[in-house]
């Protein structure tokens, strides 16, 4: 799991950037997620959060990192929560060629018995042809889509040496002033 901050975007419209955007990334298993939020000034509550990517990407002009940001946001929009997955491939393809943007259960049951593959006969799952939404079924998630996303994940020994260094850094030159405003 890593916390990505992508700096602050003006939110509110106020013109001021005072409203932190992050994004949680998790991946675990072979199954991806990611979770954004669009935090307040203080930093104590979210505006928006969870499944927001696309929220966020309308503020992407005013992110850090936008690159970074657009390599999550797609494999977000291509593979989150791969692991509940309602259909077989071919029921999938079938419903992301018709049906993309439909989120009503009914009307794709119908229209995938309609064009008889309500049940997957050359998908064979727990011994029986697979019907849809039965049971979560996992989208496996391309190699090369993987190796974006443990490139993503790692945090370097040099990253770790960098932010070591700087925590002690911050801190002696605090001690440093607070000797100086004692001696004074």
């Amino acid at each position: 799991m890593k916390i990505f901050n992508f700096g602050k975007i003006d939110y509110n419209g106020n013109g001021r950037k005072e409203n932190l955007v992050t994004i949680e990334v998790k991946y675990k298993d072979g199954r991806f997620s990611a979770c954004g939020n669009i935090w307040n000034r203080l930093g104590t509550d979210i505006f928006s959060g969870g499944q927001n990517l696309d929220t966020i990407k309308k503020y992407s002009s005013q992110l850090k990192n936008k690159n970074t940001f657009y390599k999550i946001f797609n494999i977000w929009n291509s593979y989150h929560l791969n692991d509940m997955t309602a259909g077989s491939p071919k029921q999938m393809d079938f419903i992301n060629t018709h049906y993309k943007n439909t989120y009503d259960y009914d009307l794709v049951c119908d229209e995938l018995a309609k064009n008889d593959l309500l049940v997957d006969k050359s998908y064979i799952h727990e011994g029986k042809p697979y019907r849809y939404g039965s049971a979560w079924l996992k989208t496996e998630i391309p190699s090369n889509v993987k190796s974006i996303i443990t490139n993503l994940l790692e945090v370097t020994v040099w990253t770790e040496i960098y932010l070591f260094l700087s925590c002690y850094l911050i801190l002696f030159v605090c001690l440093c002033l607070i000797g100086l405003a004692y001696e004074h």
